[in-house]
């Protein structure tokens, strides 16, 4: 199992009868099979050791031991930690500012004690680029402690995490005024929205 989760049920069973020997004939009890590891063990190999019988016939000697293997029966396998980049939806021609988290800490455990570096996220949108959806990709870390995997897995909703959307340009006319029963006045304004170093000819006709 995972570092930071629970332990499965575990389970085994009696070994080494001779002849036609049956369980009821050697052993009373109920087998019970339990570790010392925890949540909050490290990854590594546990022992699992069985208990709970009483040997009942002399033909058995009267201390059941643990097989070896029982020392090592138990794996706690690394965590996986995850970069997990926030939604964001911007205009063609925007900054994006980008955001996020890293998901899969166990045991309370800080990013900081588990990883060395800056978490930073990168995208290869800019803000001339067209509208489309675009990466965010988590990075700068290097994971320390062996209850985690090295390498940091980037989730898979990253690679659409950035939707760049078209501009809005917006008619803005300028306040007129006159008196009643006159002629209007000319009427002017302009349009506003326009990005980057784009001209109303080049986005317009």
């Amino acid at each position: 199992r995972e570092y930071g989760e629970a332990n499965p049920a575990l389970d085994g069973e009696l070994i080494g009868f001779r002849l036609d020997d049956q369980f009821d004939d050697v052993a009373t009890g109920t087998a019970v099979f339990t570790t010392a590891a925890t949540e909050t063990s490290n990854a590594g190999l546990h022992a699992i050791a069985g208990s709970g019988l009483t040997v009942i016939n002399p033909n058995y000697q009267a201390v059941i031991l643990q097989e070896a293997p029982n020392a090592t029966a138990f794996e706690i396998t690394p965590a996986q930690l995850t970069y997990v980049a926030d939604a964001i939806i911007r205009e063609f021609g925007d900054s994006s500012t980008l955001t996020g988290v890293v998901e899969g800490l166990k045991n309370n455990d800080a990013l900081t004690s588990v990883t060395s570096g800056t978490l930073v996220w990168t995208s290869s949108a800019t803000p001339t680029s067209p509208i489309a959806v675009y990466g965010v990709l988590g990075g700068g870390l290097s994971v320390t402690s062996g209850n985690y995997h090295t390498a940091i897995l980037q989730d898979p909703g990253n690679a659409t995490a950035l939707t760049v959307t078209p501009a809005q340009l917006i008619y803005l006319a300028d306040p007129k005024s006159k008196v009643y029963g006159q002629a209007n006045p000319t009427f002017t304004g302009t349009v506003v929205g326009l990005k980057l170093d784009d001209t109303l000819e080049s986005v317009t006709d």
